[in-house]
């Protein structure tokens, strides 16, 4: 009951819970040990447009009488299936999530630096009863090549899974959190029981350590959505023997990179039941084409607006490129929650980029303000700028705290600059501003807000009233002339 009280106040929070199950587009349903086929029954009916994450754990699925489930239409997911997988339709996930406080779970995770370690790689299992593809003998020759490997193919299985198909977890998993820190990789055999592979994946994830994945066309979890290139190393079995010259020739700074996208990976994806559900609903809106719903920018308490009339039209803030990117969204930061209104990925192209290849006969019938010179760089990239684009033009908020006489005497040096939007005064004071006649006469707009009580923190705001992509963060006695905002505004665009 408590998981489906912090779905519920989730999923409303984020404005996509329906206020019933016949006006829903996806039922999601959540199986804990305990449920009988009679009970599923009752909510998914005949599977259509429905969801059954299955948050039971490999025990507890044995445990259960009803272990085998009608499946029907509904889509399952899961990170083990009695059943044959349904590529394409079913959905892998991790074994289990780390419920992580929301506050501070960085505090529970493992440092990943520094990035030598006391072992170059590492490995510990028990092997099955049945032939494996990483046999015992292969293991004990990588063992006795290299000294700096720490590697282990007889021990105690403890509370590990069962497998007979697979290499077995030694221990618990507080045993083996130290072999995690102190190696640099870790080996993951791909095959057999995929509990046993997600977890040894899961771990490497969260102690530091860079998955080595021998084998390859092994579902892994979210790997419709999941580049798990970026943060692992994928190999096949044969080069088993070419593993160490292999993973001898990555420098630092990519195992860096690595450990950085494996810990990004855990933290969307694995952190809470929440973070869990935004993995499923991010595979279902990837199957349809669409993108997650557009960010909502604060609502900050307007005090005072001077508005001015431009002469520029208007675009709208949503633009397409989200989709040219559409991959990235999912393993870089900030994540799958929401779609941007922009994205640092796709250099924009300046307005009068189209005049650049014009001979200067065609030129002379243009207006003088338009372009002067060919080519997009230096002053002549500040000259294919029409400012008649959100890209092309760029907001100033200045944060303001008792010195109204210093923050008007700042507006009055700025408010002239060139691509210059709008600025926004970010009221930190408890008393009142001034009063509109005393700001001063505005070529631009002016909008005076509140943030979040006195905090430095409210320039970061993303304010409803920002409308360019650009934004110059700025004190109130910082004092910069035209051609230092000219350039601070041309620099990144020219190199984006």
């Amino acid at each position: 009951m408590q998981l489906l009280t912090e779905m519920s106040q989730y999923l409303d929070r984020k404005g996509i819970l329906a206020p019933s199950a016949s006006e829903a587009c996806v039922n999601i349903v959540y199986l804990t040990s305990g449920a009988t086929q009679g009970q599923i029954d009752s909510f998914i009916s005949d599977g259509t447009n429905t969801i059954l994450v299955d948050l039971r754990t490999t025990e507890e699925k044995m445990a259960d009488s009803k272990s085998e489930l009608n499946f029907k239409r509904l889509i399952y997911a899961s990170h083990s299936f009695e059943s044959s997988f349904r590529k394409g339709y079913d959905i892998t996930m991790f074994p289990e999530l780390l419920h992580l406080n929301m506050n501070d779970y960085w505090r529970q995770l493992k440092p990943l630096l520094p990035v030598e370690r006391k072992h170059f790689l590492h490995f510990h299992g028990n092997p099955s009863l049945r032939k494996v593809t990483v046999s015992v003998s292969m293991l004990t020759r990588l063992k006795e090549a290299l000294k700096n490997v720490d590697i282990v193919v007889k021990c105690d299985v403890g509370d590990s899974v069962k497998d007979v198909q697979g290499w077995q977890l030694c221990g618990t998993a507080a045993d083996r959190e130290k072999g995690y820190q102190e190696a640099i990789f870790s080996l993951v055999p791909a095959e057999g029981n995929p509990t046993l592979v997600y977890t040894r994946l899961l771990e490497a994830l969260r102690w530091g350590a860079v998955p080595v994945i021998l084998g390859q066309g092994f579902p892994l979890p979210f790997n419709e959505i999941i580049d798990w290139r970026q943060a692992t190393v994928v190999m096949a079995a044969q080069q088993f023997n070419d593993i160490h010259y292999i993973l001898s020739s990555f420098q630092e700074e990519s195992i860096v990179e690595m450990k950085r996208r494996g810990r990004f990976l855990l933290e969307t994806y694995v952190r809470s039941p929440q973070t869990l559900t935004e993995g499923v609903l991010s595979v279902m809106i990837k199957r349809l084409s669409t993108l997650p719903p557009l960010t909502k920018p604060y609502k900050g308490a307007v005090i005072l607006k001077k508005q001015t009339q431009t002469n520029f039209p208007t675009t709208e803030r949503f633009r397409t490129q989200n989709f040219t990117h559409f991959r990235d969204i999912y393993n870089l930061p900030p994540g799958p929650v929401f779609s941007y209104p922009v994205d640092p990925f796709t250099p924009p192209l300046v307005s009068g980029h189209q005049y650049a290849s014009m001979t200067t006969e065609q030129k002379r019938y243009l207006p003088q303000h338009v372009i002067r010179d060919s080519g997009v760089t230096g002053p002549e990239f500040t000259k294919l700028l029409l400012g008649n684009r959100p890209y092309e033009k760029y907001t100033i908020v200045i944060l303001t705290y008792q010195r109204t006489d210093v923050l008007l005497s700042t507006i009055e040096g700025i408010k002239y600059a060139s691509f210059l939007d709008k600025i926004i005064v970010v009221w930190n004071n408890a008393m009142d501003p001034p009063k509109d006649t005393e700001w001063p006469a505005m070529p631009i707009p002016l909008v005076v807000v509140r943030g979040k009580g006195n905090s430095l923190n409210n320039r970061f705001l993303p304010f409803e009233e920002i409308e360019t992509e650009c934004v110059l963060s700025m004190d109130d006695d910082m004092i910069l002339g035209e051609e230092q905002l000219s350039f601070g505004f041309r620099f990144p665009h020219e190199y984006n």
